[in-house]
């Protein structure tokens, strides 16, 4: 289904893939919808949509949960302090607040 049209399943045709270097999917599918003629990808509208490193996200907003500090954070992951900010400023614009998440295991990657 097009995330921008709505169209339905029959609509939308495979149109390649790009490539991730980093985390556990290497490669993402694309889509093209023959009703509004615009491509999209399975992370079209997720919450790790547009990030460069979609992985860290879950283990980011566990840690922060469970008490870690910004920079402690971003020690142990061997990230940098913006990183870690960016992933919370997300994370909190999506729920709320990190207290409202019950399972980060559940986040989409």
């Amino acid at each position: 289904m097009c995330p921008y049209c709505f169209a339905s399943g029959y609509e939308t045709i495979k149109c390649g893939f790009y490539q991730v270097n980093v985390g556990k999917v290497k490669r993402v599918q694309r889509y093209y919808c023959k009703e509004c003629r615009r491509k999209f990808s399975t992370q079209t509208g997720t919450l790790t949509f547009r990030e460069h490193k979609p992985h860290l996200t879950p283990v980011v907003g566990l840690m922060l949960k469970q008490g870690f500090s910004q920079r402690a954070c971003a020690r142990s992951l061997e990230i940098t302090q913006a990183t870690v900010a960016k992933k919370m400023l997300r994370l909190t614009s999506e729920y709320g607040s990190l207290g409202s998440i019950k399972r980060f295991d559940v986040l989409p990657i």
